[in-house]
């Protein structure tokens, strides 16, 4: 049981990693299940089968010792997909995690690089600014009667809480506002007749209803007179916003509202949540890949002077404490900005998150935004001393003037993370802080932490799709993971082209295909621990039933009303199929798109479910099918993520292929070469190579597709050396186009690093 032992000490299966090893990086074969690793946690199994809580209503709480057995199997399937957080409630308001269990909630396919920055720094600005990622290494619990005391809890990493603010009046005021240019063309006007004609086109321009007629946000001229003691005339107020739209970011979305706008992140007034139509937040842009941006950094092996220097060094770089423009937003949005900021910076105070770092429940964030906005207000007839939450001496409140709408600004909370440690989390630690060496302006600074940040979950993805694929087969994956960019495009039907396609196709469908053989493995392992009967029964009665659905809605959390549309899911697929569906079977079924209603005719019991006399395989194969129907975010990320990178494209072949943009290139340079002035070519490939499964060049080729090499005949190359010598000839050129590349006499090509001023 050495082998067990150690993989329970997730440190020791968690030292960083090259991504060349990618073969040989798992350490150890496949468990023997033979051996019947039951007797390894008797005293577990012991209560669960003795006092019979295993198979009880998914209703009530997951047995501890069930809680516990389930972290032993992640344990032992730590070497393939890292060192699995320890957790008894990480997911309780999630339902359907299947690929968030091994990925975690920031792969989706909406991907924006603006959005992925901007959610970011929505995180980072709502922490301490000395040490933005201390209070993501740990957790605290909150008793129900004691809601301020802290609990520190350092067996677990957590998520932190940040504030998302909505500054819904700045963003009207400087995106949905055309009447202001209106108003200041019209000659003969006095100030005062300017004014309140502006008011009034702007009151009826953003008032209007919704589909059951009820008026959303109607303005008062009394909620606009604030604008006229912050400037001195109407054509102040107009140069002004001017300005402001001046820093609009412009992506693909073209087509967006106003409400979906944002502009450059130059202030924390320029940091604001997207909006629906009803004025509520959304996550159609702003998904989850910043938020595990920030939380691969906080858990990254690093010193935490190092950490917290380059966290500092983040926060101060986009949110110096001189910013003029801020303060200019700022008197634009007016009171409600007030409102917002004040609760911004009341939550980046240490004192204050030890009581409210990570309130999970959405009534919980609710209740503790309203609780804030009334203790940030004080009105004076407010006598309330609740000394556990005084207000911080520095906040301004005689500035504050509540306003008769709702709260500006929600309390969010990051999202889960299942894995501890992991090589890319230092990895990307060590790319930002050498991108943060280079003498970049804040935009340059924006677009190369979005490239590097958005290139490294692409890298996680993939090797946590090949861990997936090694547990589902129970050994090392000969999975080829590399990146194989295009970059001489003088050649429309190269081999290169050609490998490049398939390796993007590959790489984007591996996350679905190592689904199905992980599920089924990472299910049959606890059952072998609990009731390895189950396995060879050839017809499961309805208690048999029941238990092993408590086991899958234990191991892959589901709640209540996610158990029981699995229940009529998996019967209404064997009234269709009798048996598992194909693969394309299930990709033509999620087409339909069919109503729920057709699945969840009626609640299915494990009775009827066991009428169905289906053996252990034959129902999990449903069970399968039942899973892998549901919509997920993470198909097809792979690809978004590379285009919003400029990594891959669909332009210059017939589907998505990998390339490298200009600006792509730049940052890996700046990322790669860091604190130094130059680095050998052949060098420099090698590391894209081991840090990012990026294969340009003839030697890096040959380490893998030559004769006797991994995977060997596996491109469809006439030529290996020829082709792969043009690509590195044609990356030469374009280093060369950029000022990137410095030839000696010898023939001996160096990297500059032009950006870093540094001694070397």
């Amino acid at each position: 049981m050495l082998v067990l032992s150690l993989l329970l000490r997730g440190d020791v299966c968690c030292a960083p990693l090259m991504a060349a090893d990618t073969i040989a990086y798992v350490a150890g074969d496949k468990p023997d299940s033979s051996q019947g690793q039951v007797q390894d946690y008797p005293e577990l199994l012991k209560v669960l089968r003795g006092n019979n809580i295993v198979g009880q209503d998914r209703d009530s709480p997951i047995p501890e010792e069930l809680l516990q057995l389930i972290m032993r199997v992640k344990d032992e399937e730590a070497p393939f997909l890292g060192p699995r957080l320890h957790s008894s409630h990480p997911l309780k308001n999630r339902d359907f995690l299947i690929e968030e269990d091994i990925f975690g909630f920031g792969f989706t396919k909406k991907v924006s690089l603006e959005g992925f920055v901007l959610t970011f720094l929505q995180v980072l600005i709502s922490q301490n600014p000395y040490e933005p990622f201390a209070f993501a290494n740990t957790s605290y619990s909150h008793g129900s009667e004691q809601d301020h005391l802290a609990k520190l809890n350092p067996e677990h990493l957590s998520e932190t809480s940040f504030i998302r603010s909505r500054f819904t009046l700045l963003r009207r005021l400087v995106l949905n506002n055309p009447y202001v240019d209106f108003v200041r063309q019209r000659t003969g006007k006095t100030e005062e007749e300017r004014w309140y004609e502006w008011q009034k086109l702007f009151i009826e321009g953003n008032t209007w209803l919704t589909e059951k007629s009820k008026v959303l946000q109607k303005y008062k001229p009394e909620d606009l007179n604030y604008l006229r003691v912050h400037f001195s005339s109407f054509a102040e107020f107009a140069q002004a916003l001017a300005l402001l739209r001046n820093w609009v970011l412009t992506t693909a979305d073209d087509d967006r509202s106003w409400y979906n706008i944002f502009m450059f992140p130059l202030g924390p007034c320029f940091l604001f949540a997207e909006l629906n139509y009803g004025m509520s937040t959304t996550t159609n842009y702003f998904s989850y890949e910043g938020v595990t941006l920030f939380t691969f950094l906080a858990r990254s092996i690093v010193p935490d002077e190092q950490r917290n220097h380059v966290g500092h060094e983040l926060y101060s770089r986009f949110f110096p404490e001189v910013n003029l423009l801020n303060e200019l937003a700022t008197n634009v949005a007016g009171p409600s900005a007030y409102e917002a900021l004040d609760a911004l910076y009341y939550l980046q105070q240490p004192e204050q998150r030890r009581a409210y770092n990570g309130l999970t429940e959405e009534k919980e964030q609710k209740k503790y935004a309203e609780w804030l906005r009334k203790k940030l207000a004080k009105p004076d007839n407010d006598n309330d001393n609740d000394n556990d939450n005084d207000i911080d001496n520095d906040i301004d409140n005689d500035r504050y003037v509540a306003p008769n709408v709702a709260v500006t600004y929600s309390v969010k909370t990051t999202d889960f993370c299942p894995v501890r440690q992991h090589r890319i989390f230092t990895q990307l630690f060590e790319d930002i802080a050498n991108i943060l060496a280079m003498e970049l302006n804040q935009q340059e600074l924006f677009i190369s932490l979005g490239q590097i940040g958005l290139l490294n979950l692409m890298v996680f993805g993939l090797e946590q799709s090949r861990g997936a694929l090694s547990v589902g087969i129970g050994q090392k994956a000969h999975c080829d993971i590399n990146i194989i960019p295009v970059v001489n495009l003088s050649q429309r039907d190269s081999g290169i082209r050609k490998s490049s396609v398939e390796r993007c196709k590959y790489n984007n469908e591996l996350n679905q295909r190592m689904l199905r053989p992980y599920l089924k493995a990472h299910l049959t392992r606890l059952v072998e621990m609990v009731d390895p009967q189950l396995l060879q029964t050839s017809a499961l009665n309805a208690s048999q039933v029941n238990e092993l659905l408590s086991l899958i809605s234990a191991l892959f959390t589901f709640n209540s009303t996610g158990l029981s549309v699995l229940r009529s899911t998996v019967a209404f697929l064997h009234s269709k199929a009798g048996t598992a569906l194909k693969a394309n079977e299930i990709q033509s079924l999620r087409r339909k798109k069919r109503k729920e209603s057709e699945v969840q005719q009626k609640n299915v019991s494990s009775d009827e479910l066991a009428q169905l006399n289906l053996s252990y395989k034959q129902f999990t194969d449903l069970v399968w099918d039942a899973m892998l129907l549901q919509e997920r975010n993470h198909d097809d990320y792979h690809n978004k993520f590379g285009a919003s990178i400029g990594l891959a494209s669909s332009s210059i072949t017939r589907g998505y292929c990998y390339y490298f943009s200009d600006d792509l290139l730049r940052t890996l340079v700046m990322a790669v070469v860091g604190r130094s002035n130059h680095m050998p070519l052949g060098r420099f490939l090698e590391q894209l190579d081991q840090r990012y499964h990026i294969i340009i060049g003839p030697k890096e080729a040959r380490a893998y597709y030559a004769e006797g090499a991994p995977f060997a005949n596996t491109l469809p190359l006439q030529s290996l050396d020829d082709e792969f010598t043009k690509n590195y000839c044609a990356l030469r050129d374009q280093l060369a186009r950029l000022g990137l590349l410095q030839s000696l006499s010898d023939y001996c090509d160096f990297v500059k690093n032009p950006f870093f001023h540094g001694l070397d």
